[in-house]
């Protein structure tokens, strides 16, 4: 199959998804959506599940409640952050209940735990801190800041470094860098990629999440393309560094450099 028939498949089934958020059955059900995976969870568009599940449980959430519009992918990934919560995988049939600007949107959902199911040919990668990930992912109160020296050193962490805050305090641009860190797709497998010791980790980026005394340190190496999550005072190298794909680098310096 072409690339642009994989593309236009892929958006004609997010049509077809969204329609069914709405009560329309305007595809054929035969007609499997591929998932958008966030956090570990697999999203399905589908109403029925792509496998035999367990723990089926009904959830609902409350979507951008001080907005005037709401957008289809923070509804996704509201729904994969539950699932996340509750330690299952699969997210599906997902209905939009109600929308009133200003007030939000009520979207329900089923999530389950499938046995069988592959989540992602990136099982060889190195998994982040359970506890600095759900700081990253709950913390009210996130920063941005550059990193002034970029000297190769195994005995530099956060706190020993000199950093230049940056103005990061926009709403958006906060849950995207969320989404991006927890996507499958901002990284490259080390399965046959391997980190290259040529490239020591220095970071140049770091995006601070703090939740009253707890915080975690997301931190991106632009020169080497990889990332890692760590605390304040822990020193950065270590066997948790992730590849990053190019058009992740390139992201995050965008939201960075879009909160100016």
């Amino acid at each position: 199959m072409s690339k642009t028939n994989s593309v236009s498949g892929r958006a004609l089934r997010s049509v077809c998804g969204i329609l069914a958020l709405c009560g329309f059955d305007a595809c054929h059900l035969g007609f499997a959506s591929e998932p958008f995976k966030l956090f570990g969870v697999a999203v399905y568009l589908d109403r029925d599940p792509p496998c035999a599940t367990t723990g089926d449980n009904s959830v609902t959430v409350t979507v951008s409640p001080f907005k005037e519009q709401v957008y289809f992918g923070d509804i996704v990934s509201e729904f994969a952050r539950k699932a996340a919560e509750a330690r299952t995988n699969v997210v599906y049939a997902i209905k939009l209940i109600s929308f009133v600007p200003n007030q939000g949107a009520v979207a329900t959902a089923t999530i389950s735990t499938c046995l069988q199911l592959n989540l992602s040919p990136l099982d060889s990668l190195p998994p982040l801190d359970a506890k600095l990930a759900d700081t990253a992912r709950r913390a009210p109160d996130v920063s941005a800041y550059l990193f002034e020296e970029r000297v190769p050193d195994p005995q530099l962490s956060v706190q020993t470094s000199s950093l230049l805050p940056k103005r990061f305090n926009d709403a958006d641009a906060i849950a995207r860098l969320r989404r991006i860190i927890f996507a499958d797709d901002t990284y490259r497998s080390t399965s046959g990629v391997k980190i290259d010791s040529s490239c020591p980790f220095v970071p140049s980026i770091g995006f601070e999440f703090r939740d009253d005394n707890k915080s975690a340190w997301w931190l991106v190496s632009e020169m080497c393309g990889t990332a890692i999550l760590v605390t304040r005072e822990a020193h950065w190298p270590g066997p948790s560094i992730r590849n990053l794909k190019p058009q992740a680098v390139v992201a995050f310096r965008q939201l960075l450099d879009s909160s100016k």
